[in-house]
Order: C-alpha cells, then structure tokens, then sequence
C-alpha cells in the first residue's frame, strides 16, 4: 500500500503534533548557565521543532543560535542562547 503525503500535510500533521505535546504541561528543565562576564543564560528552543519556542523572554538578548545548542539538534529552526 502506498501512501502519499503531500507538503502542506506534512506540516500540519507535524504542527498538530507539537502544539499537543506542549499542550499537556510538561515541565521543561532549565538549566542556566553562568557565563564568566556574570550573565546568566539559557537555550530556548525545544528539538526538534525548535522555530516554535525559540525567541528569548522579554528583557533577554540574544547571544548566538545554533542548530544543536545545549544538546538535541533542530531539525527545523535554531535555538536561541539568551542572557540578561
């Protein structure tokens, strides 16, 4: 049997999926880091969709981004190294 899924199926099988895992109230483990200049950041982002959470909290600036960031890679989008 083949099965063919178009594109824009594909994308919104794939939204509807993370938008119900993040839905159900998971905690997310944060881990700060504490950079040698005294800022203190994080990685925002969640592999591997990561262009859905990877903006940094209001008064945080953006450092770098990076596919991998503090482990999983992004399959799509990057995630953020924000410090304040």
């Amino acid at each position: 049997m083949n099965i063919l899924i178009n594109n824009n199926s594909l994308i919104i099988l794939l939204t509807i999926l993370v938008i119900s895992d993040k839905s159900f109230g998971r905690s997310k483990n944060l881990r700060i880091y504490v950079e040698p200049s005294g800022l203190k950041c994080i990685w925002q982002g969640d592999a591997p969709f990561c262009f859905l959470d990877s903006s940094c909290p209001l008064r945080m600036t953006t450092m770098k981004t990076d596919k991998r960031g503090d482990g999983s890679y992004c399959w799509i989008g990057f995630k953020t190294y924000c410090c304040i």
